[in-house]
This record gives structure tokens, sequence and C-alpha cells, in this order.
């Protein structure tokens, strides 16, 4: 489980802290930071799944008032009852910030280190912490999802493994597809690869698609199963809905923003077997107000009972309402830097949290 979170130099994250919790709810003014949180998670996790640094980041991340030219972001993750791994990196802009690369990594355990990257030299380290193997490389992507894998360096390879399982969305419904031409075991942050990931779920996870078909017609009436039909140029993901005695057949994309929202919320539930991280930015905009609560309790227990861990953004009253009672942090921006407080330094004064944004001036 993600533990503590430090950020420098990214957008509005200026020398910015923050110790998660199980169940993490943020809230807070436009602008004050909570999507920039979920982008520096969502770093780590294009760099353990082998982007390179470029295909993540520009100038335009950097703190626009300030003129330094690297980003730092450290974090620590806590694994089960064992000691907590910590990852150190480090970006530098060069030439006209046109170019950033990594100028250091670092993996450790207790202080005593996995994996080093630092003047374009990588470091490989086994459990024993015994250095294995040392060579020159640039600082254009992460070595780390290139290390292969075996008995001695378990540890990295945990690590690397908890990131690429992430799930770090914004989803962007209006532009779901129902096309699928392969599988893809990892999902998009904007989520529009849905009916590809389905699709290798309904090979790798059987059970969880029974389970999410059973949960079909709470979301579409008369709903019995969502399977791939062939198309022309593919396949696509359709839905079978029962109407007047006859078995219709529709595209995934031909259902509502709140169908389709619902449908996603609801596989990634059944889908975690393991420890997972999952974020959510503003992913149930466009869902029923009598429809919300259900699908947050099915994600929590999810998240809950796999020994996960849940990231929710939102401005939405009834997911702030349902949510405020687990860990959640105001974020505000002051002098153009993000600040978060704890809601259980805040004095509500009795009345909802929504209310108390509400009062704010915040948009919710």
């Amino acid at each position: 489980m993600l533990t503590y979170l430090r950020v420098d130099n990214l957008r509005s994250l200026v020398n910015f802290e923050w110790r998660p919790g199980t169940v993490n709810l943020l809230v807070g003014s436009n602008g004050s930071g909570k999507t920039t949180v979920l982008s520096a998670l969502n770093l780590v996790c294009q760099l353990m799944r082998g982007q390179r640094v470029t295909e993540c980041l520009t100038a335009s991340d950097l703190t626009w008032w300030q003129r330094r030219d690297r980003q730092q972001i450290s974090l620590r993750v806590k694994r089960e009852t064992q000691s907590a791994f910590v990852y150190d990196l480090t970006i530098k802009y060069e030439g006209r910030l046109e170019h950033p690369l990594i100028e250091r990594e670092a993996l450790s355990e207790d202080g005593r280190l996995l994996f080093e990257y630092t003047n374009n030299t990588v470091t490989l380290y086994d459990d024993e912490f015994r250095v294995t193997q040392k060579f020159s490389l640039s600082g254009s992507r992460s070595f780390i999802p290139e290390v292969p894998a075996s008995g001695n360096n378990t540890k990295l390879c945990w690590f690397r493994d908890y990131w690429f399982r992430a799930l770090i969305l914004k989803p962007d419904i209006f532009r779901f597809s129902s096309h699928t031409t392969d599988e893809e075991s990892v999902l998009r942050q904007d989520a529009t690869n849905f009916a590809s990931w389905w699709r290798e779920m309904a090979l790798s996870r059987p059970s969880a698609i029974h389970r999410l078909d059973e949960r079909l017609p709470a979301i579409v009436s008369g709903a019995t199963s969502l399977r791939l039909a062939d198309r022309h140029s593919g396949r696509a993901l359709s839905i079978d809905i029962h109407r007047h005695g006859k078995v219709h057949t529709t595209g995934f994309d031909q259902l509502t923003e709140g169908q389709r929202t619902l449908i996603l919320l609801y596989a990634i539930s059944e889908c975690l077997d393991r420890a997972s991280l999952i974020a959510l930015d503003e992913a149930l905009n466009y869902i029923a107000i009598a429809e919300i609560q259900p699908a947050l309790v099915a994600l929590r227990e999810a998240v809950v009972d796999a020994g996960g861990q849940l990231i929710v953004v939102s401005h939405h009253p009834e997911v702030i309402d349902y949510l405020g009672a687990d860990d959640t942090f105001v974020f505000s921006l002051k002098n153009g830097l993000s600040e978060c407080v704890p809601l259980r330094d805040i004095d509500l004064s009795g009345a909802r949290l929504s209310e108390y944004l509400a009062g704010l001036g915040d948009a919710v």
C-alpha cells in the first residue's frame, strides 16, 4: 500500500507531501492539485510499463512560475506485513526544457538499495542487497521494466508488478469504443481500450466476467450478458438485452454514458484479485444518484477485501458524503502552491462535508 508521497516541481505541487490511508477521498477547489497527485502516480505507472520519459512529461508539467529544471517524486510502498520500499525519481529537463530525462532513479528497502540509476549508470542488486550487475545507459526511460525476473530479485519484481497492476483512471466515456482487435492487459488512463481489456479479462478471469454478467440487469434493464460479436474488421463488445420475448444485441458504445461508467466500475470491482492501487478521477459524474452508492460500496469492498487501496477525486456531493467517513483530504491553492489538510483536522461545525465545501465556494 502507498503510505507516503512527495512531489516537487510538478505543476502546482512544490515540496508537496501526502500520507494516504486505505480508502481516500480528495476534495477541494478546481486547480488545487488533486488531479496532479494522480498524475504523479500515473507517471510511476507509465515508467514501470516501459514508457519513455518524453511520452509522459513535457515542460508544461513544470511549476510554471519557478525556474528549476528538475522534478522529484519520492514514495513509500508497504508490502503487507513486510518492510516498506522507497522509490526516488529525479527528472532533469535538458536543452530548452524540451528533453526530460531520468537523472536519478532508486529503489530501496530499509535504506539498502535494490536498484539505482545515476550518472548514466545502472546498478542492479539482488534481494540481499549485493551488486549483481553494473552498466551504462541513457536516462530516456526506466530500466526497471527490463530487469529479467529471477529467484534473487523478487523484491524489485514485486514493486514493478505493483505499479504495473495499478489503475489510475480518468475515464473518457465519450470516446469508449466497442471495437477490439486484440487483448490488452492494461487499462489505459482514459479507459478507452475497455473493450480490449474486457477481452483479456474474459480469457484470464472468466469467473469475474460471469459475476459481472449477474450485475448487468441492475445496470441495463433486461441485459443478460456482455460478449464479443464478430464484425468485418475485428470483434465488438456487445450486450444482449431481452425485450418483448426476444434477445436483441447492441454495441457497448450504444449504451448511455452512465451505463458504460457503471459497467466499467463493476468490472474493475470484480476483476480485483490481488492488492492493487485504484485511483479514480471524476469517474462517477454520469451516474444517477441512486446508483452511485451501490457502485462505491462494491468497489470499496473489493479493494479492502483484496488488501488494496482506493483513491477517489470527486466534486459530487453523493460521493463526498459517502466516502467522507474514510481518509479525506481537503485541497486548496495558496500562493500558487497546493496544500492538503486531513479532514480530521477541520471543524465542520455539524455540517455535511459537501455542505462545508459548498460554503467555501468549491464547485461540488
